[in-house]
């Protein structure tokens, strides 16, 4: 309600996004993390994560640059609707991953 009535400012919906952010790695860090490195080394594990990173990090890109139009402003929503898309994805992945490593996880 609060965000409908005074919308953040840029620099406290960056805060928001980057607690989000810690909230999740977290969860990945002490719910999944110890029964994937327990099943699989820690290299493949390493692995996994550098090119979660590069994946996110080439995603931000790319929606960058789908939402330019010809005068370098923004015209299209299409990169955020690629970032939504590869977010629910993710999302759901993870979610089955946690049901498959057990119910207490999931």
């Amino acid at each position: 309600m609060i965000a409908v009535l005074r919308p953040p400012s840029p620099v406290i919906r960056s805060h928001i996004q980057h607690l989000a952010a810690g909230v999740v790695f977290s969860v990945v860090a002490v719910e999944l993390l110890p029964d994937i490195i327990r099943q699989h080394s820690p290299v493949e594990v390493i692995i996994g994560f550098v090119l979660g990173v590069a994946t996110m990090l080439g995603l931000r890109s790319l929606s960058h640059k789908l939402e330019k139009g010809n005068n370098g402003e923004p015209e299209r929503p299409i990169g955020l609707l690629v970032g939504v898309g590869v977010d629910i994805l993710l999302d759901g992945f993870l979610i089955g991953v946690s049901f498959a490593a057990g119910d207490k996880a999931g």
